[in-house]
């Protein structure tokens, strides 16, 4: 595009040459031959690259674009003619963390990135972002500004110091400058207060250097693409109020076409802006400054019609993704993730609450662990002393003979009921005494049955369980064993 051969005449400007050697070098060097033989044919007042009027005449619109031909002259001693396309693609990767800041005052850390890269695969920018044009960087320092003028609203004046070198920068490399202020303008007559004041009246002095430099010839801008992109030495308002009508419609038209041709680009452009009215309110002021400079983009697009295959139009996609991320993750990040502070205090609560369940049903856990315990501890005691009241029965075992299995398998009762069993097999008087004892065990369930079975599962609980009584259970055999035991024989 022709304007890259200007942008190139800048770079060899910074390295010393001067302008219209400049211009002379690189319109008549063999970077653009093919289109100078292409315009041959025609009648010289038609022509572009090859007639010296109009590259005169169109250079003053391009007279204040001076960021991305020094990035590029940087780079000149390296990579030459390629320096342009190359700074472009730097102002292409720069798009994403400036982005990611703006989306980043709206929604949380993740779902702000993944929309940052996901801005990139938008065709229309990967497009125009590998050509020798300042458009990446232009989208890029309109993300900057927009997002340091929302910081400066949000969280105080020292913000400025973002604000003021990103309207700068954004002054000489695009006309954003002229609603991205316009709308901290708006914000200040809206708000009347102190921060506001100051962002606008920061905003206006950082974006005054670029015209004062270079000039604002605001008429001949605008008829300049009504003219077909051919510089009228004395345009006039009455000039581009007749032809302007048309130019806006040819505007619609073309870009109606493009986007029904690329429908991605569509749904993410047009939707993002007809919903621009879900953006949540904010105390600051915010949501307003982004609705102002929204419409504003919209207003410099139409009072400067030109059809550039939506190039221009770039200028809506800040806005436009802003306002997708919220329609599609909007409910996420305000009803889940980006909590208010309210929720979190109401989420911690609750947290606190469930722990102390947690602590009760451990409190509950443990003592019911304690007193099961505690019941076999003294069912083994019980044990221990229908050892040693069998044991002396049969004078052959003895005492100690008796006490040291119920030691050693207290907590088995079927060792200590077969010792019982076969003590004194041949003495008569303690088979007396033994056999209505047993019988009376036999009659009901075996207590190493009680024991193996975990968590008492069936039992109806007694004093010997450590549970509150609700009739016989499994330990009350002992009681009505107990007395015949230990009667002498």
């Amino acid at each position: 595009m022709p304007d890259g051969y200007f942008y190139r005449a800048q770079v060899l400007e910074l390295r010393g040459v001067d302008k219209d050697v400049a211009l002379a070098r690189v319109f008549t060097s063999p970077l653009t031959a093919a289109e100078r033989r292409d315009e041959a044919g025609l009648p010289v007042y038609q022509r572009k690259l090859s007639n010296p009027d109009w590259v005169e005449g169109s250079a003053k619109f391009y007279a204040r674009r001076w960021l991305v031909p020094a990035v590029a002259a940087v780079l000149d001693p390296w990579l030459g003619l390629r320096s342009l396309k190359a700074a472009s693609l730097v102002g292409y990767v720069v798009i994403v963390p400036f982005l990611f800041l703006l989306l980043r005052l709206w929604f949380p850390p993740l779902l702000a990135g993944l929309a940052s890269g996901a801005v990139l695969l938008l065709e229309p920018l990967r497009v125009w972002s590998a050509s020798p044009l300042t458009d990446s960087w232009g989208v890029a320092l309109e993300c900057a500004v927009l997002a340091a003028g929302c910081l400066v609203l949000s969280r105080g004046t020292r913000w400025l110091a973002a604000w003021v070198p990103a309207v700068l920068l954004l002054a000489f490399t695009r006309d954003a400058t002229v609603f991205v202020v316009g709308a901290a303008i708006v914000v200040a007559l809206l708000r009347r207060d102190r921060t506001a004041t100051w962002l606008a009246a920061t905003g206006v002095l950082a974006a005054l250097p670029a015209p004062l430099l270079f000039g604002v010839p605001l008429v001949d801008a605008i008829a300049y693409p009504l003219n077909g992109y051919y510089p009228l030495p004395n345009a006039d308002w009455s000039f581009v109020a007749d032809r302007w009508p048309d130019g806006v419609k040819s505007l619609v038209r073309e870009d109606l076409e493009y986007l029904g041709g690329h429908v991605v680009t569509a749904a993410v452009v047009v939707g993002g802006l007809l919903s621009l009215a879900l953006l949540p309110p904010t105390a600051d002021g915010r949501r307003a400054y982004v609705w102002a400079a929204a419409i504003g983009s919209l207003l410099y697009l139409l009072v400067t019609p030109n059809d550039t295959q939506f190039r221009l139009e770039l200028v809506v996609v800040p806005f436009a993704r802003l306002v997708h991320q919220h329609l599609d993750l909007g409910h996420f990040a305000h009803a889940g993730i980006a909590v208010t502070e309210d929720a979190q205090r109401t989420v911690a609560a609750a947290g606190e609450r469930v722990e102390c369940a947690h602590d009760q049903r451990r409190i509950v856990g443990s003592a019911h662990v304690d007193g099961q315990r505690l019941a076999r501890h003294r069912l083994v005691g019980e044990l221990d002393e229908l050892a040693l009241a069998v044991s002396p029965i049969d004078d052959s075992d003895g005492a100690g003979r008796a006490q040291q299995p119920v030691g050693q398998h207290g907590r088995k009762i079927h060792h200590v009921r077969d010792r019982v069993e076969h003590a004194g097999r041949n003495n008569a008087d303690a088979q007396a005494v033994i056999k209505p004892g047993l019988a009376k065990i036999a009659s009901r369930r075996q207590v190493d049955h009680h024991f193996d079975r975990k968590n008492h599962q069936g039992d109806r609980g007694d004093e010997f369980d450590g549970e509150p009584r609700k009739g016989p259970g499994h330990g009350a055999w002992l009681a009505h064993v107990w007395p015949s035991l230990v009667k002498p024989a």
